[in-house]
C-alpha cells in the first residue's frame, strides 16, 4: 500500500517561466530580445553548475551577486542581484499531476533543488495544492 509520495516540484509541479520576458521592462530596449535570452540561458547554466556553493545566506548572496555579474557583463548593462530574483517566476501548480501521482489516502510531499529562500515565494505565487 502507497502510504506517501514525494514529488520534485521544479518541473513537476511548477513550471520555470523565461524569466528573460519577466526582466524585459528592466533592461533597455535596444538590447534585443534574443540577447536578452542568451545573457540569462548563460547565467542559469552557471547556476546550475554552482548552486551547491549556495550553502547559506551569505555563500547564497555571494552566488547571486555572481549570477548577477554574469547577466550584466552579457549584455553591457547592470542587472541587480534583485531584479534577477524577481525575474524568476513560476507557473501554476499542477494539482492534477499531484493527485495523480498518489494512490487514494496517500500523502504528498513535494521538494527540490530550488533554493530554499525561492521555494515558499514560488509554491505561494503559484498556489499551493
Amino acid at each position: 500500500m502507497t502510504r506517501a509520495v514525494f514529488l520534485d516540484v521544479l518541473g513537476t509541479l511548477l513550471a520555470l517561466e523565461p524569466p528573460w520576458v519577466s526582466i524585459r521592462a528592466q533592461v533597455p530596449s535596444s538590447i534585443s530580445d534574443e540577447r536578452l535570452e542568451r545573457a540569462l540561458r548563460a547565467e542559469m547554466a552557471y547556476y546550475r553548475e554552482h548552486a551547491h556553493e549556495g550553502r547559506d545566506k551569505a555563500s547564497l548572496a555571494e552566488l547571486r551577486e555572481r549570477c548577477a555579474s554574469i547577466v550584466s557583463s552579457e549584455l553591457s548593462h547592470e542587472v541587480t542581484v534583485d531584479q534577477l530574483v524577481e525575474s524568476i517566476r513560476f507557473g501554476p501548480l499542477s494539482r492534477r499531476r499531484a493527485r495523480s501521482a498518489s494512490a487514494p489516502g496517500a500523502r504528498i510531499a513535494a521538494g527540490g533543488r530550488l533554493e530554499l529562500g525561492l521555494l515558499p515565494p514560488a509554491c505561494s505565487r503559484a498556489g499551493r495544492p
